[in-house]
Parts: C-alpha cells; sequence; structure tokens
C-alpha cells in the first residue's frame, strides 16, 4: 500500500519506543504572501498554522507513516499580516490559502481555502468571502491536487478560480456513476450581496 504523504516534518517529542518510534513533530508556519487583500495599499502575508504532527519511523529512522495531530485534534489556522479575523479550518493539515478577484466590489478580495491531509489525493477548496465581521463560506468544490512530500503544490490553488465575461466560476470534479468528471460551480453574486446586505441590516 502506498501512502501519499502531504507537507515537511520536523522531529520533536519521542511518544513510543519499540521497532517504531513514534515522533510528535511540530510544523512549520506557512507563510503566504496575498497581496493586498484589504485595499489599503499595504501587501497582506497568510500564516497557516498546523498543531504537531505524530509520526511513526522505523529502527533505522526512516519515515514510515505520518498520521493525526496533537490532542487528536487537526486544523489549519490562518491569521493575517492585515489584522483580519483569522481562518479556522478543521479536519486539514498542511492547507493553502490563496487570494482572488474582489467579486463583489466591497474592496475585499475574496480568499480560497484547499486543505489537505495525510493521505489521498482529492481535496476541498473553499471559497471564503469577508462579511465585515468574520470570513464566510460561499462555494465549495472538490479538486484532485494535495501538497507533494516537499510541501510544494502541484497546481496553485487560484488556478480553480477563474473569470468568464461578468461571471465567476470555480472548477473541480465530481463522480458520475462512479466515473470522476470535471465540474464547474458558478458563483451566485446577487446572493452574496443579499446575504452581506442582512448581515448590515
Amino acid at each position: 500500500m502506498v501512502i501519499l504523504l502531504c507537507g515537511s516534518l520536523h522531529a520533536q517529542v519521542e511518544i513510543d519506543s519499540g521497532k517504531t518510534k513514534g515522533l510528535l513533530e511540530e510544523q512549520p508556519i506557512d507563510t503566504i504572501v496575498l497581496g493586498d487583500i484589504n485595499n489599503d495599499k499595504i501587501v497582506d502575508t497568510a500564516f497557516v498554522y498546523t498543531p504537531p504532527v505524530l509520526s511513526s519511523y522505523d529502527e533505522r529512522g526512516e519515515l514510515i507513516y505520518s498520521f493525526g495531530c496533537k490532542e487528536n485534534k487537526c486544523y489549519n489556522n490562518v491569521t493575517f499580516s492585515c489584522n483580519m479575523p483569522n481562518l479556522l479550518f478543521d479536519e486539514s493539515v498542511w492547507g493553502k490559502v490563496a487570494a482572488v478577484d474582489d467579486i463583489d466590489g466591497d474592496g475585499t478580495k475574496e480568499l480560497l481555502f484547499n486543505t489537505s491531509w495525510f493521505i489521498g489525493t482529492s481535496t476541498g477548496l473553499y471559497l471564503y468571502h469577508f462579511n465585515g465581521n468574520e470570513w464566510q463560506e460561499i462555494e465549495r468544490v472538490t479538486i484532485r491536487g494535495c501538497i507533494n512530500e516537499e510541501g510544494e503544490e502541484q497546481t496553485p490553488v487560484s488556478n480553480y478560480f477563474y473569470k468568464k465575461g461578468k461571471r465567476y466560476y470555480l472548477k473541480g470534479i465530481t463522480l458520475r456513476r462512479g466515473d470522476e468528471v470535471p465540474q464547474v460551480k458558478r458563483i451566485k453574486l446577487k446572493e452574496l450581496k443579499r446575504n452581506k446586505k442582512s448581515i448590515k441590516n
């Protein structure tokens, strides 16, 4: 069985012994430059935190697999240099974030967040809008892609978001009769603006 690992690891604390050794390893905070997301003429940066990850090694010190987090809580916490509210995503490790267009013209760019996990190649891609108080999910798709063993994206997150005419879309994949087929979802701008208005009221 082949296990695909998504991320880079750094040993910290040994928690088991015997034929295999378990290590709880601190994960580096991923720093991602987003550009100016809040229209203040300053380049903004996102910081993606993943809690310590449990990894197992053989007697030679070679990595067997990684699975699980400290206190059995795996998540990504995204904070921003511009002090906007954080974006917290459960059941994800080594996720990626990217800024895209300001699709509703409110002065704040929308964000894409791509989840990642220890195994598998299908991940979730979520589009978020800032409603003035918090980041609000407005659309999601499943994509075929994962961060490789060097922690590098196989396909940039922003490539799954595009504009055609005056409309915006997310592209991903879905299953149809057992087969994997492309999926495209149109972002509903009218609904997005209506939700924003109701929050203000």
